[in-house]
């Protein structure tokens, strides 16, 4: 028999302005029912097994949903009346359908949906002046990414893993973008210019099928994480010599020729470039430069079909070796 649980707070319903399920053991299920509270501004259910929450969304007051991590089945619902609506996050279910407008939800700064089974396009963010996070990973959402050029406020987008086409739109307005995770789509065209995007940390295009070349980097001087492999890419590795804290750099599976040389940062411990079309000059370039940087214990990834090194080349790749990083040339 299902138990059935019922709020009565002794000021009246119009008092709750927060609900908050917490966890317990069994998990909660079943469904819940908020339209007795007019007042309710945030509802938070996170990481149990409810199925349906109803009677929220023609709340105006409401500013705050967490229902991540549940059994939530069905479309999400439409909450274009929801005008205060500020943080959302309906990951980890079970939904299907589309994600809904937000084009009255002017004042939403997160959206996330991410690992359900949901279609259709990603809807137009134009009118979502103040978002700063959207992240719809793990779906099987189709279509182009909307342009974000009004979204100025955006420090994080993810679509990772959908059957997303078209181009990747321009980030130039996005000077406060500090990841941006694009990777396993179906996505065309170049890489656009990064220039303007400062205080990016994170950029991941994996798994595509873009063209053209990797756009410089020089700009991006708290660059961290830097995946662009599996695509279609050809021209140079671009230089790295400003990418102070770069940690992590993958090209690998592309058809990259050259390598831009100067000096690679010392935080540097993580380089694949297997299975380009890397010359001996380039691959000689890449090895003498992490020798110069004077790290240990890294790994490195040069083979495939690729040039083998050649002479001061294959002293250098020994010397990284000697050094414990796992090292990777072509024979």
């Amino acid at each position: 028999m299902a138990t059935v649980i019922s709020i009565n707070p002794e000021d009246g319903p119009s008092a709750v302005t927060k609900i908050d399920c917490g966890t317990s053991s069994p998990k909660l299920s079943g469904t819940i029912d908020v339209s007795a509270f007019e007042n309710l501004q945030e509802i938070r259910c996170r990481s149990n097994h409810i199925t349906e929450i109803t009677g929220y969304t023609d709340n105006t007051n409401i500013q705050t949903i967490f229902v991540d991590d549940n059994k939530l089945s069905g479309s999400i619902p439409d909450i274009t009346g929801m005008s205060s609506l500020q943080l959302i996050n309906y990951g980890k279910n079970q939904l299907t359908g589309s994600i809904p407008s937000l084009s009255n939800n002017t004042v939403l700064r997160d959206f996330f949906c991410y690992s359900n089974q949901l279609t259709g396009n990603i809807p137009s963010l134009s009118n979502n002046t103040v978002l700063e996070k959207f992240n719809c990973v793990d779906n099987n959402l189709t279509g182009n990414i909307p342009s974000l050029s009004n979204n100025t406020e955006l420090s994080v987008f993810k679509c990772r893993r959908n059957q997303l086409t078209g181009n990747i739109p321009s980030l130039s307005n996005n000077t406060v973008l500090e990841i941006f995770d694009c990777a396993e789509n179906n996505l065309t065209g170049n890489i656009p210019s990064l220039s303007s995007n400062t205080v990016l940390e994170q950029f991941d295009c994996a798994e595509n099928n873009l063209t053209g070349n990797i756009p410089s980097l020089s700009s991006n001087t708290v660059l961290r994480d830097f995946f662009c492999y599996g695509n279609q890419l050809t021209g140079n590795i671009p230089s790295l010599s400003s990418n102070t804290v770069l940690e992590q750099f993958s090209c690998r599976r592309n058809q990259l020729s050259g390598y831009v040389a100067g000096s690679v940062p010392t935080s540097l411990l993580f380089f694949k470039a297997e299975y380009n079309q890397l010359t001996a000059t380039a691959v000689n370039a890449i090895l003498a430069d992490l020798v110069a940087a004077g790290t240990t214990n890294g790994t490195l990834n040069l083979g495939g079909t690729n040039a083998a090194p050649t002479g001061q080349g294959s002293i250098d790749a020994q010397t990284l070796r000697d050094r414990n990083w796992s090292v990777t040339v072509a024979l």
